[in-house]
């Protein structure tokens, strides 16, 4: 057996605890990246830039914002599982990560498995806004003038795979009526058509709308969360105002790849409940229309897997494919 001498001993051991002492330097000195699957611009941008900025001023770290937008949330999905498990690579996943599942044959992973995550964070509703062309000013008119015209209307959908898409869906079949998809590439070309009149309606995250909807270029008709939104205070939900129990919402949750160092992943949910609890912050997220909810790992994993559970099924007997 070959004994090293004392000496050696004692260096390689001083060696290997420098070595581990400059591993965790870098890495506390790396920039930390949060992913976005959207393009910059909507809620999915502004929402993950905000939280960039608050996390950043809790690490005493800058942090960059990468959007890698396209196929409905999948390639940023993509690449937060392949990302290092160092902390440094995030992402605020919405109802597309668990959608996609059902909507795309190439989505193979597992929503929580492939995944860790750190904290869901809010629930986000969207709005049912037409075109003034169109005779309703009610969600209940709506829906009379689409059942008398079948097919007739045009539905901009701005995104696949996200609240609004499962919205549209989940309201031609509750409501029993017909109308024309016509996808776009972003929810940005998608309004522009609305408000020139080439769609008829849409249903849009509510920071994107309100502008529209305060000029008078596009009617409010509905939320479609279960109450109504402190964005748009006085429109009511699609549940009050024609379909009882209608509640489709998106969610925010902090993501990150499979295997995270379980003190990290505590010391950023800590992070956020003081985050959470500042007044300034529930304002901002308030006035952005969003409805502050925060769960801890274990409760966000729960939550994951009980939208799976509800949508998956509801999108393969609905036969969504992308």
């Amino acid at each position: 057996m070959l004994h090293l001498p004392a000496l050696r001993r004692r260096d390689l051991l001083v060696a290997g605890g420098l070595a581990t002492l400059f591993g965790r330097t870098a890495l506390a000195q790396a920039t930390p990246r949060f992913l976005v699957a959207a393009a910059a611009g909507g809620a999915t941008d502004l929402l993950t830039r905000v939280f960039a900025q608050w996390l950043g001023e809790e690490w005493g770290r800058p942090c960059v914002v990468e959007n890698r937008p396209g196929a409905g949330g999948l390639i940023a999905t993509q690449a937060l599982q392949k990302a290092p498990a160092d902390g440094n690579t995030l992402m605020l996943a919405a109802l597309s990560h668990v959608a996609n599942l059902g909507m795309m044959e190439s989505a193979q992973y597992d929503p929580v498995k492939d995944f860790t995550p750190i904290a869901k964070l809010l629930n986000f509703a969207s709005v049912l806004v037409v075109n003034p062309a169109v005779p309703a000013r009610t969600m209940k008119e709506f829906i009379a003038y689409a059942k008398a015209n079948p097919g007739k209307l045009n539905w901009g959908l701005g995104a696949t795979g996200t609240s609004q898409h499962l919205a549209g869906v989940m309201l031609a079949r509750e409501a029993g009526i017909q109308y024309a998809t016509i996808p776009y590439k972003g929810g940005g070309p998608a309004m522009n058509d609305l408000l020139a009149g080439q769609v008829h309606f849409m249903i849009e995250s509510i920071p994107t709308a309100r502008p529209h909807i305060q000029s008078g270029k596009i009617r409010a008709l509905g939320v479609t969360g279960g109450q109504r939104s402190t964005g748009l205070p006085d429109v009511p939900t699609i549940a009050e105002a024609a379909l009882p129990g209608f509640d489709v919402q998106t969610w925010f949750a902090l993501m990150g790849p499979a295997g995270l160092p379980a003190d990290f992943v505590q010391s950023t949910y800590q992070h956020l409940q003081t985050i959470m609890a500042r007044p300034v912050v529930r304002e901002k997220l308030l006035s952005l229309g969003a409805q502050p909810e925060l769960q801890n790992p274990a409760q966000t994993k729960a939550f994951i897997e009980a939208e799976a559970r509800r949508w998956l099924p509801i999108i393969k007997e609905a036969g969504i494919k992308v």
